[in-house]
């Protein structure tokens, strides 16, 4: 199998429960970078969330790829060169925190290295600075700090809340952004169109690589179009039945070292 990038998903797939990256993961990344091959972060995080693990994957020295925000921007871990980036238009920003207010939904906005929030307890606020590396700001309206580039809002709440109210969210904004579950807790909006598989099949194209040349490991929904479009696509063993389904193979959990395991078989490491 030619294999020139590796594309993974961040939490529930490239870290553990304990949101780190374990040594022998580590060990067997930096051996493939060693031959040649590019590794892609591929996250929903915002791309100030991934760093860290990029360094610690020493990708600056081989010029890996992040991809943040489920891939509405796209840049180099050596030189923070943008590729790729599509942002959310203000006044449907408004729009969309205005829909989560009503529904009781949490939204969480990414602004450089600081998650802003409405209220101090927002569900899973902690959870998500903890997993991006980033410190908290609570506001008293996010409607009135939309000053940036947004590339993402994330609405959270309990997994049965969260189910009652996607398929409305979806509907409500069916012509003008994406909406998908990245977690049982977690709703993505993002630009239409956007989706990690789309951005890297854009990645791709730029760079001269075919899908078949990259290999994919995911765990959740917003990971699917990912596993469809490269070559070999890989279920964690913890994945979602519908990751499962449709991908070309099943590894161990996320704590069991699935994706080491599974290139150093495929890539003789």
């Amino acid at each position: 199998m030619d294999i020139k990038w590796i594309a993974m998903d961040m939490d529930g797939t490239l870290t553990t429960s304990e949101k780190t990256i374990t040594s022998y993961t580590q060990e067997v990344l930096k051996k493939a970078q060693e031959k040649g091959i590019k590794l892609i972060l591929a996250s929903g995080r915002p791309t100030a969330g991934l760093f860290r693990e990029a360094r610690l994957l020493n990708m600056e020295s081989y010029d890996g790829y992040l991809l943040s925000f489920n891939g509405a921007h796209i840049c180099s871990a050596k030189t923070s060169e943008t590729f790729h980036a599509q942002t959310v238009e203000e006044v449907l920003a408004k729009r969309v925190i205005e829909e989560a207010r009503k529904r009781n939904l949490d939204i969480t906005l990414h602004k450089g290295n600081e998650i802003l929030i409405e209220r101090e307890n927002a569900y899973k606020a902690d959870y998500e600075a903890h997993a991006c590396n980033m410190d908290i700001r609570v506001v008293d309206d996010l409607t009135q700090v939309l000053d940036f580039d947004l590339h993402k809002l994330l609405l959270s709440a309990k997994p049965d809340h969260i189910q009652e109210h996607i398929a409305e969210l979806q509907d409500v904004f069916k012509d003008e952004l994406s909406i998908y579950l990245s977690a049982p807790f977690y709703i993505e909006v993002v630009p239409k169109g956007i989706d990690k598989g789309a951005s890297i099949a854009k990645l791709a194209q730029l760079h001269g690589v075919d899908a078949s040349q990259i290999i994919a490991f995911g765990d959740e929904r917003n990971d699917l179009t990912m596993l469809e479009y490269v070559g070999h696509g890989v279920a964690m063993g913890n994945a979602i039945d519908e990751v499962k389904a449709i991908a070309n193979e099943v590894t161990d959990t996320n704590d069991e070292d699935g994706i080491a395991k599974t290139l150093e078989r495929i890539l003789a490491l």
